[in-house]
């Protein structure tokens, strides 16, 4: 095709971003697709009958209610991505993982610094799981109240 583009000028971050969105899209779209066939048909049929248009159906009706089916998967996704990052580490990205074996093989540390790197991966993964558990309680308060 002769594309004259030097790759190895572009950021390897810019490659790890385009590898975890590519390899979480296709589970998050699944995820989107489970999660709008736990509504029934017949919701979107009396929002059809209704008058709404079909973007006001998904917007008012389809999507509030796939989102409670949602919201556990979209935080296992998230939780996974987070553990995934430390795999950028071999895209020369310098994450926590790669600046802990740095300072690891100055100090010879090893011990030391993988538990560092599992506590903060274990951090992250709570702060991130309370986040969503706090979104699924208002969800189910809000949905209480329909």
């Amino acid at each position: 095709m002769h594309i004259n583009y030097d790759i190895y000028s572009i950021d390897s971050i810019i490659y790890a971003y385009i590898i975890f969105s590519l390899s979480n899209s296709a589970f998050l779209s699944e995820a989107f697709r489970a999660g709008l066939g736990t509504v029934p048909k017949g919701q979107y049929e009396a929002a059809v009958v209704s008058g709404l248009s079909n973007f006001q159906s998904y917007r008012r009706i389809i999507i509030p209610q796939a989102i409670t089916a949602l919201l556990p998967v979209l935080c296992t996704n998230i939780t996974s991505l987070i553990k995934m990052t430390s795999l950028s580490f071999s895209m020369a990205v310098f994450d926590v993982t790669a600046i802990a074996k740095v300072e690891a093989s100055l100090n010879l540390s090893f011990i030391e610094a993988y538990l560092d790197i599992t506590v903060i991966y274990v951090i992250l993964c709570v702060i991130v799981e309370l986040i969503f558990k706090l979104i699924e309680t208002r969800v189910k308060a809000h949905r209480a109240l329909i």
